[in-house]
């Protein structure tokens, strides 16, 4: 083994005799005391592949510059390392040299020995699943070798069922159906079970609709939908939807200072129909009857205006208007109509607490 390892450490050494005087800065001058010495805390090591361990090199003297030592491995195969951490690759053996800028270097003899190989099974897999009729088989394999172990998984009591329908009876909608089924293996078709059941009647096949009883705007109607399957007779009864009102409008009456009103609204047209929309109106104490023929208290003249009062028309009501001025007759607010006697109708508006009211008389 020592013969093995006397060309790597040979061309280790020219290697490391390469590197003296080269411990200077970029100005040429000396930035560290040069390592005079090298001390490994471990000249040989034995591990088992995967394993590392770490090497702590000392140095002389103690101001020498640590951070400038590099370390080799003379067989990477074999072991590595890296910041003085050593790991096993391989069966065999290698030096691991630790070196300084300036040519001095320690060394270690590592040697990996080599090991029977341990599976590492992963879980079983099935491959092949068992049935009532043949074994199965499952797989598991190494993660490291790829290995792969297989076993027989025995043959499973257990039978895989299916079930089919064997007879058949259509419902209809007077009279429920019926079906039988059977269960038998898939695998081996060993009978298992059966079983019966009944199948609802169907939906009745309702026909178009006969109106017995027609509808109106007020009540809805009376009709039927018979079945329209062969010997069926049944009959499902159905109320047709009222009709919408036929709707006119009719201008109501204004109330009066004795009588209610009517307002506007609206009433159905058909026959038998008393549907409307109207409301009465309250009485309104100042819509009088107004008028004032001969009842000019001082009668205007061409130049001077009269007096008139004048009673409430509506029966019943007792009001009278009283200080209504009467323009004198050359006035513009008058409308004149003469008369087949001779006489002038005079007609002119006048607000009255209001209310404008057309009042007329003749001279």
């Amino acid at each position: 083994m020592i013969k093995k390892l006397l060309l790597p450490m040979l061309c280790l050494t020219l290697c490391i005799t390469g590197l003296i005087g080269c411990n200077k800065n970029k100005d040429g001058e000396p930035s560290a005391a040069p390592v005079a010495d090298i001390d490994l805390d471990r000249s040989e090591i034995s591990l088992k592949i995967g394993e590392s361990i770490g090497l702590v090199a000392a140095v002389l003297p103690g101001d020498a510059d640590k951070d400038s030592l590099t370390w080799y491995s003379t067989d990477k195969s074999v072991v590595t390392v890296k910041h003085g951490t050593v790991t096993a690759v391989s069966s065999g053996s290698a030096v691991i040299v630790c070196a300084s800028s300036n040519g001095i270097f320690a060394k270690c003899i590592v040697t990996v020995a080599a090991e029977a190989h341990v599976h590492s099974f992963g879980d079983w897999a099935e491959t092949l699943a068992p049935t009532c009729k043949v074994e199965g088989k499952k797989e598991r394999t190494c993660s490291s070798c790829q290995t792969v172990e297989s076993e027989v998984i025995a043959r499973t009591d257990d039978h895989v069922p299916e079930e089919r329908e064997v007879s058949r009876t259509e419902p209809t909608c007077t009279t429920a159906g019926s079906f039988t089924m059977i269960t038998t293996c898939s695998v081996c078709t060993q009978f298992i079970s059966s079983r019966t059941g009944s199948i609802p009647k169907t939906e009745h096949s309702l026909g178009t609709e006969v109106v017995t009883t027609a509808p109106t705007c007020t009540r809805a109607g009376v009709g039927y939908k018979a079945c329209t399957n062969e010997g069926c007779t049944f009959k499902q009864e159905t109320r047709p939807a009222a009709l919408d009102h036929l709707l006119i409008d009719v201008k109501g009456q204004a109330p009066t200072c004795q009588k209610t009103g009517i307002s506007d609204h609206k009433k159905c047209t058909r026959d038998g129909c008393n549907y409307n929309t109207k409301t009465t109106l309250p009485k309104d104490p100042n819509a009088h009857a107004y008028a004032i023929e001969e009842m000019l208290l001082i009668p205007p003249t061409e130049t001077t205006s009269g007096m008139a009062i004048f009673e409430c028309g509506n029966d019943g009501c007792t009001f009278i208007g009283t200080d209504i001025t009467v323009p004198e007759l050359n006035s513009t607010a008058y409308t004149k109509t003469e008369l087949a006697d001779g006489s002038i109708l005079y007609s002119f508006k006048y607000n009255y607490n209001g209310k404008m009211i057309t009042i007329t008389f003749t001279l």
